[in-house]
């Protein structure tokens, strides 16, 4: 009933999407549907379970305070391949689910720029917040993208034109004074410069072993572990 443009225009006098953002409990009333709708969808929650963390620094509760000490932005760059979709995906998990607090009260998106080429940020986040939490006002998705307290996963700028990411560069620089943002690509470009980047790292020895482990059983894994060379590790890194 609150997402029915008729009702918020002329059951409430117009005055509906202002309050929603004005007032927290309207606002949280609100986005419930979509933090649910986050944290049970299996494409983000199966990670919670299948991603191996690569080395210690991408441990989630130190990775995640990059974001106070390199304010609010952090560039994740790596390979194909490497993992940082997944890594994204297992990160706005754990938020969804509470098990992240660093920042606190915040509420994760995630944005795969390859789907709205062309389009403005404002665009690409009101659709996510459409599609997982029935959120159909635009002018409501706006303020709370100004109001604040998302942290906004932008993954795969290397699949996008020049002109979406300009226009990332410019939204990110725009809300990132109420916003948390990390950023993915494959190269790391001249225009995002100002803000700091990571570099992904690939799996050690150990962690192949792990992930096999978790993936097959440990006595599967095993028998496939022990015909293992330098090169296959390599290859599987």
């Amino acid at each position: 009933a609150l997402m029915n443009p008729y009702l918020r225009k002329y059951g409430s006098f117009g005055l509906f999407p202002l309050l929603a953002t004005l007032i927290p409990l309207i606002r949280k009333f609100i986005l419930i549907r979509y933090t649910r709708n986050i944290k049970s969808d299996n494409d983000f929650s199966k990670w919670l379970k299948n991603f191996v963390i690569p080395h210690e620094d991408f441990i989630p509760e130190k990775f995640s305070k990059l974001l106070i000490n390199k304010k609010r932005k952090v560039f994740l760059s790596g390979q194909s391949g490497i993992g940082k979709t997944v890594y994204f995906k297992y990160l706005l998990s754990l938020y969804a689910s509470k098990k992240l607090f660093v920042p606190k009260n915040i509420i994760p998106v995630f944005i795969p720029t390859v789907r709205y080429q062309g389009q403005s940020f404002e665009e690409m986040f009101h659709a996510q917040l459409s599609n997982f939490g029935g959120i159909t006002d635009e002018k409501m998705t706006k303020r709370f993208l100004e109001q604040g307290a998302y942290l906004i996963f932008i993954d795969g700028l290397n699949e996008v034109d020049d002109r979406t990411r300009i226009e990332i560069n410019r939204s990110v620089d725009k809300y990132s004074k109420a916003n948390y943002f990390y950023l993915s690509s494959q190269e790391y470009y001249h225009e995002f410069s100002w803000i700091d980047e990571v570099k992904m790292k690939t799996l050690d020895t150990q962690k192949v072993n792990d992930l096999l482990c978790q993936r097959l059983g440990k006595e599967k894994a095993d028998i496939i572990i022990e015909q293992f060379t330098k090169e296959a590790y390599d290859f599987y890194k």
